[in-house]
């Protein structure tokens, strides 16, 4: 998650034109899709010629964190959930679209990362432009209500939990502190606050895992969401997607959850959003045990 002056900006745009030009608006999908193409594209650009040949050593640390993060806080928000017999719109069809998308996303971030010394430089202006873009069109299909406010404690609890049970399991696996873990996973995916942060307080190498790892959430979320959504609904998937919920995955919310799907995650990507802000540094200054 890359947070932007612009974004909220694009965010009240996307919901404004929608509540003036209502739906269905035919072709907003596969457009939203290929935005998203390009941002994963030019983020693994981004990546490859950040991490240089620390990358392959940090990953499989990272790889292993991330998906620590996701299954605790999948199986924390599926245990917080009651309110599943009262949902009012079944998930989207499994369809064939809806298998690949991930791991095309996937693929095409994987070749980013390979091709990245071998192109320029990304612009930071240019990826700012394509996840402003995301947000405008996937925020042009929502409409809010008051009761997504209260729906939206469900994911942000079980994202909290997932986070709290992660971060400390893992510190103790791989031998880190209590703080490091939190720090890393109190991120919730947002890799451009946590990353940085954690290479001020912890170094270079930890900040590259603490920025995989948060990459890597929100890849994951991108990968699991039909599943996620079939399983625990719209709150597995905004609880996973963490402080992303609101950009760069809120259209696999929206896609694949079950009850007021955007509205949920806008509402449970802006709480952590504002969470992270807080608790990443203030878990960082802690010092080691």
């Amino acid at each position: 998650m890359n947070l932007d002056p612009w974004l909220y900006g694009a965010l009240l745009a996307g919901l404004a034109a929608g509540y003036a030009w209502p739906g269905p608006h035919r072709g907003v999908a596969p457009l939203t899709l290929g935005v998203i193409g390009l941002l994963v594209a030019l983020l693994g650009l981004e990546l490859g010629r950040t991490a240089g040949t620390e990358l392959l050593g940090s990953v499989p640390e990272a790889v292993a964190l991330a998906a620590l993060v996701v299954a605790f806080t999948a199986g924390a928000a599926f245990l917080l959930d009651r309110r599943r017999a009262r949902s009012t719109r079944a998930p989207a069809p499994l369809s064939l679209r809806a298998v690949a998308t991930g791991p095309a996303l996937l693929g095409i971030l994987l070749v980013a990362i390979a091709s990245a010394p071998r192109l320029p430089a990304v612009s930071p202006t240019a990826v700012s432009i394509t996840l402003d873009a995301l947000v405008a069109l996937v925020a042009f299909e929502i409409r809010l209500t008051r009761s997504d406010l209260a729906d939206a404690g469900l994911p942000v609890l079980g994202a909290i939990a997932g986070a709290l049970c992660a971060g400390l399991v893992f510190a103790w696996l791989a031998g880190w502190s209590w703080s490091l873990g939190l720090t890393v996973t109190f991120g919730f995916g947002w890799y451009t606050l946590t990353g940085p942060v954690v290479a001020a307080r912890f170094g270079a190498t930890l900040g590259l895992v603490a920025f995989l790892a948060n990459f890597l959430r929100e890849s994951l979320t991108m990968l699991l969401a039909p599943g996620l959504g079939r399983v625990g609904g719209t709150e597995a998937i905004a609880a996973v997607g963490g402080a992303t919920s609101m950009d760069t995955t809120l259209y696999f919310v929206q896609r694949f959850g079950s009850d007021r799907p955007g509205a949920i995650g806008i509402v449970t990507g802006l709480t952590l959003t504002l969470l992270a802000a807080l608790l990443v540094p203030t878990l960082a200054g802690f010092p080691w045990p």
